[in-house]
């Protein structure tokens, strides 16, 4: 996981600023949920009973229909095997690709503010 969150290409759309992140701590606690493939990683941080926030990375080479494909099955996997009724996103502005992308995966805006765009789907209305 560390090394596609740090893979170049991408550690410049997790956090903006020098050093190299881990994710450790993340992936041990034990209500919080990620799923991988060839090509990037899907992590669920654990919000509350239900609820998940979800983070996409994808490397360069591996972006467009093949990534929309992976994000799918990760958020239906999310909502089938780790029983998730709600999932939302919070997209920095300075990141119009990845706003498309929550839009283009299926989730819908639920408003803006100056920093960031905040997306959600529910199970119940989730269609993959």
């Amino acid at each position: 996981v560390d090394s596609i969150v740090n893979a170049p290409g991408v550690r410049a759309t997790v956090q903006q600023g020098q050093g190299r992140l881990a994710t450790t701590t993340f992936v041990e606690e034990r209500h919080n949920a990620a799923v991988a493939w060839w090509g990037g990683v899907a992590l669920f941080e654990h919000v509350q009973r239900g609820s998940y926030e979800g983070h996409v990375f994808c490397l360069p080479g591996h972006r467009g229909a093949a990534a929309l494909a992976f994000g799918r099955a990760a958020v239906s996997w999310l909502f089938e095997t780790v029983c998730a009724e709600r999932l939302a996103a919070h997209v920095p502005m300075w990141l119009p690709a990845a706003r498309i992308y929550c839009r283009r995966l299926g989730l819908r805006s639920a408003g803006r503010d100056l920093f960031q765009e905040y997306f959600e789907v529910e199970a119940v209305s989730w269609v993959d």
